[in-house]
């Protein structure tokens, strides 16, 4: 196969002086329009970041502007949550940024890798991002395309998280005019786009702050709210579908948080926080139960995510055996699943078993197919009824006790949480007992404590 001879044109700039300042050095990402480099500033002896057209697109007009209005959103923002803009001009006829160079993956990265995070760690990151972006919206700039793939997670030398907002190239100010939109030209990421920018309306702190909506749904449940398919249909589904609530895809979400990130993903503007400092402010209102939750000795997994080990001696370990990984294709993931789901089943592990079934349910709700997962959960309880076992089938009766709910099956979704709790009252699971309680109060009432139950 031939290299790509944009891709080795951007990477043979390196050593490349721009300006007598900077010394380009490698490549660290490639956009649509542009190639960021790492590059060393000769005075300061300092690594920076340097931003530049990509070659073709060298003499555009409009991307030249776009750099511009990069530079002078950077400018106006100082704050550690946003990356700093140190530079900008020309360079052989062709604009350049210069930026702080931070040492750390894209959020998008970790969340791909990592899949849902830890409670603690996806609120504390939540509180940083929105932290920036009060800033950005403070002095008047709508960022625009707020996405977890727009966010530098830097570790610092105490261990700690730093992440830094970054991407002001579909930036706009307040104290200018929205462009004219003759065309209702959409710009943007699909995923993160709030309703009114799909119809072609400019955007406003409240289409960010709909964006940041979806990226706090993201690093709670690994998935964007309406993700999957083409970028047509996504769009299609920020103006018409609902999300699936956050409990019903990770119960141990405190429900006042929950609340938080259900008005940020509001469809109408007018409902949702106004911008990001009323959101942050409503984060801040809640740190009683966060505090909570989050100083708890141990958090549960979310049931459709459930990897972990499955008996009373075992909840704390890892699973036995790890299924074959996913891929980023979600029709492709759910045959891989389908697959996995036919090899446990050969080997006659019931652990193993209840994980295939788990992740098919979670390939299937990923591309939307709620009845699909449904069915799947049912067979495979199914096939645990006939004889006496200690797999943790409670894993996929609280999974479809969930889905019932979602579908406005309350009277199932309830009998389904018992069964829930009576199984894992038999095998020994008190995680499991426990998390069919909290489940099901979330729906009903809080039950007695009774091992009968």
């Amino acid at each position: 196969m031939q290299d790509d001879p944009k891709a080795s044109q951007s990477s043979n700039r390196r050593g490349e002086v721009i300006r007598a300042a900077y010394v380009l050095g490698d490549v660290l990402g490639v956009g649509g329009m542009g190639v960021v480099y790492a590059a060393v500033q000769r005075d300061l002896e300092r690594t920076v970041a340097i931003k530049l057209p990509k070659p073709e697109l060298a003499g555009d007009g409009a991307l030249r502007g776009q750099f511009r209005m990069e530079a002078l959103a950077g400018a106006r923002i100082q704050h550690r949550n946003v990356v700093g803009v140190i530079d900008f001009g020309r360079h052989g006829g062709a604009p350049f940024l210069v930026m702080d160079h931070v040492a750390g993956p894209r959020l998008g990265e970790i969340v791909l890798e990592q899949g849902p995070l830890p409670l603690p760690v996806a609120v504390a990151l939540m509180r940083q991002i929105l932290a920036g972006l009060v800033d950005v919206h403070a002095v008047g700039i709508i960022h625009g395309d707020v996405k977890c793939d727009n966010v530098l997670v830097e570790t610092l030398r105490d261990g700690t998280m730093l992440p830094r907002l970054i991407d002001f190239g579909l930036a706009r100010f307040l104290d200018q005019p929205a462009p004219a939109n003759t065309e209702r030209m959409v710009a943007g990421t699909p995923d993160y786009l709030a309703p009114e920018m799909v119809r072609g309306e400019p955007s406003s702190f409240a289409s960010d702050v709909y964006a940041m909506g979806v990226l706090c749904y993201e690093l709670l449940t690994g998935t964007t709210p309406f993700g999957g398919g083409p970028s047509a249909r996504i769009m299609e589904r920020q103006i018409e579908d609902l999300p699936l609530p956050l409990s019903h895809r990770r119960p141990q979400v405190p429900a006042a948080l929950e609340d938080v990130i259900t008005r940020a993903l509001n469809k109408e503007p007018g409902e949702r926080f106004h911008d990001a400092s009323a959101m942050l402010a409503a984060i801040v209102n809640i740190d009683g139960e966060l505090t909570r939750v989050l100083q708890a000795p141990t958090e549960a997994c979310p049931v459709l995510y459930s990897m972990e080990a499955t008996t009373s001696r075992m909840e704390l370990d890892a699973p036995k055996r790890r299924l074959a990984a996913g891929t980023n294709d979600p029709l492709t993931n759910v045959e891989q699943r389908r697959h996995s789901v036919s090899i446990a089943l050969q080997d006659g592990d019931g652990d193993l078993v209840v994980t295939a079934y788990l992740e098919l349910a979670r390939a299937l709700i990923d591309i939307r197919e709620l009845e699909l997962a449904i069915t799947e959960l049912e067979e495979g309880i199914a096939l645990f009824e006939s004889a006496e076992q200690t797999a943790p089938v409670w894993r996929l009766q609280l999974t479809l006790a969930a889905l019932y709910d979602g579908r406005g099956d309350r009277a199932r979704a309830c009998d389904t949480m018992r069964a829930a709790h009576r199984q894992a009252h038999r095998v020994g699971s008190t995680v499991g007992q426990q998390r069919a309680r909290e489940l099901f109060a979330r729906l009903v009432v809080r039950l007695p404590p009774s091992p009968a139950w």
